[in-house]
């Protein structure tokens, strides 16, 4: 199996190194690297940080920018399965009474044109 982290130095990089996993290191903002890491894989299991410095000091959009590039990347390598780690739509569900809740709302956005496509099986 491969694993696909922000820092292969990382003690749980290691720790997966150490079980027999192939470690390789990508950055969701360089969409090269995502397409290089990607290459080969039947399966990806995706999933963002909107806390993370990076996606904070872009804004709100950047989540979604880059889950679609990571959605875009395992469609141009052929993966087969794509399993999205998500929230639910809480300005949908709530039915517009919470509108702030971007970490949510916004990881729907990321897999839904996804599913409208059938770009990848859901």
């Amino acid at each position: 199996p491969r694993a696909i982290t922000r820092n292969v130095s990382s003690d749980a990089a290691q720790s997966l190194r150490n079980r027999g996993a192939e470690v390789v290191e990508a950055d969701l903002f360089d969409t090269e690297s995502i397409k290089v890491a990607l290459d080969g894989c039947e399966c990806v299991f995706g999933v963002t940080d909107y806390m993370d410095s990076k996606m904070l000091a872009k804004g709100r959009e950047a989540e979604v920018e880059v889950g679609k590039a990571l959605v875009d990347a395992a469609v141009e390598a052929g993966v087969r399965f794509f399993v999205w780690s998500s929230l639910p739509n809480c300005t949908k569900r709530s039915g517009g009474k919470y509108t702030n809740i971007f970490q949510f709302d916004s990881s729907c956005f990321i897999f839904r044109p996804c599913q409208l496509t059938n770009r990848i099986p859901a």
